[in-house]
């Protein structure tokens, strides 16, 4: 790596420390599309798995990516190895590291890492491996190791020992059958309870012991949910369900909230069609519409930030239309789009700024070309450059001073070219030149100070 390079890289390193607090409401993306090799720009569904392996399921098949390169799977009729069909509605890594994938029309695959190959469940496979339906609308394990699939006609309970599953249907004559058999979502709550939503007005709640439903009491959300398509449970205990024509409903501990788009309040949320929700670790919520983009809900001021598509800027949404979001344990937002491909957000990879040599611009750096950094322990940056002396920051006014060779002052920089920094333990700094030394211990070696409102130019 050349000089000018290592340069480069050290000022935009110190910068990321710098500016984290001013960026605290930015979300800058980062995008992959069909031109990095998904096979597909319609995102349905995202998941990291236990390998760090990230998976896309689309409208034309599933893809993983190693952070690197996409490796895509599509069916194909002529390979009974291959996924069964291309449209991945869900996916989900169980606790024993395998990977299923919910499809449109196929069915449920398993898939199998030594083999690179899936294994296919459907409602033409054989008993005991049949499946209610072959449209799969969600996969979840619960706490104690059972996998549930829910199907557009049924919900499915693999019983692991007997390696076979176990379907449960509406049945109008028995009131403790599911209350629909289009299942949309299952989850469990904190106390362990398996809760399902239907395309019928209230949850059920499933009873292990008889192996039955009931109408699920969470309080305030009665006759609320026939138009409920997702569902998920914040830090706080509430329940939040996105709807496809209501907005957004929040349930549990309290009376029953609906948020919906008021196009006289900026705050309102973006949209009333709900695709996918996501709690966050702070206890808000990112809300993907269809059509308005990502909303993030701020309990503090119970109100929603917009994030959109903008055309002037290549950071920002791909697409206006959100259908999937996940978390990864490095805490980066992954955000799947229908026709913008994958976005995605890492909080911990910050904006850099640029700063360069400003011939116009009196406080700007005084070189291109920085040879050795030294931060002090009030903030100050002192940067030595090949050829423009020595300059220190300010990160508060983003200025710089600059302390040249001047033959006529004994006390000026023995030279333009600064090598090395050094601090004692005195506070003494050292610059270390490329004909002796130079030393510092009370102010910036005889130089004046000027200022400038001039802010550095910023890219991702």
């Amino acid at each position: 790596m050349t000089i000018p390079s290592i340069s480069r890289f050290l000022l935009l390193l110190v910068w990321q420390v710098w500016s984290l607090p001013c960026r605290a409401q930015s979300y800058p993306f980062s995008h992959l599309t069909v031109d990095d090799g998904l096979s597909n720009n319609s995102i349905l569904s995202i998941i990291q798995d236990s390998r760090g392996f990230m998976w896309f399921g689309t409208y034309h098949g599933l893809n993983k990516y190693d952070g690197y390169h996409i490796t895509p799977y599509l069916a194909n009729a002529q390979d009974s190895l291959a996924i069964s069909d291309n449209s991945i509605t869900c996916l989900y890594e169980d606790r024993q590291h395998t990977l299923w994938v919910g499809t449109h029309l196929g069915g449920l695959n398993r898939y199998d890492r030594n083999q690179d190959a899936f294994i296919h469940y459907s409602s033409e496979s054989r008993p005991p491996y049949r499946l209610s339906a072959n449209w799969v609308t969600c996969i979840f394990e619960d706490s104690q190791g059972r996998l549930w699939i829910g199907t557009d006609y049924g919900l499915n309970l693999l019983e692991r020992g007997a390696h076979s599953f176990r379907t449960f249907r509406h049945n109008p004559q028995d009131a403790t059958s599911l209350n629909s058999s289009q299942v949309y979502a299952v989850t469990e709550n904190v106390r362990g309870d398996i809760l399902v939503l239907t395309s019928a007005e209230h949850l059920n709640r499933y009873q292990p012991a008889t192996g039955t439903f009931v109408p699920a009491n969470v309080g305030g959300e009665a006759g609320q949910l026939h138009s409920a398509r997702v569902l998920t449970q914040d830090r706080a205990g509430h329940y939040w369900a996105g709807t496809f024509e209501r907005g957004l409903l929040r349930f549990g501990g309290g009376p029953l909230r609906q948020y919906q788009h008021q196009p006289t309040n900026s705050r309102s949320l973006s949209r009333n069609q709900i695709k996918a929700l996501l709690p966050t670790s702070r206890g808000g919520l990112w809300v993907g519409t269809d059509g308005g983009g990502l909303d993030l809900y701020d309990p503090k001021h119970d109100g929603f930030t917009h994030l959109r598509t903008d055309e002037e800027n290549p950071n920002s949404l791909s697409s206006n239309a959100v259908h999937s979001l996940y978390e990864d344990r490095t805490g980066t937002l992954w955000v799947g789009t229908f026709n913008g491909g994958v976005n995605y957000y890492n909080p911990h990879h910050n904006w850099f700024a640029h700063y360069t040599h400003q011939p116009r611009v009196a406080t700007s750096l005084s070189n291109r070309s920085v040879l050795t950094l030294h931060q002090t322990p009030n903030g100050s940056v002192w940067v030595g450059t090949d050829g423009g002396g020595l300059n220190v920051f300010d990160p508060k006014r983003r200025t710089f001073r600059h302390f040249r060779h001047d033959p006529a002052n004994p006390h000026s920089l023995a030279a333009d070219v600064v090598k090395t920094l050094y601090q004692d333990r005195k506070g003494t700094l050292w610059v270390g030149t490329y004909l002796g030394a130079s030393t510092d211990t009370t102010r910036p070696l005889g130089a004046s100070s000027t200022t400038s409102t001039t802010r550095p130019t910023r890219t991702a």
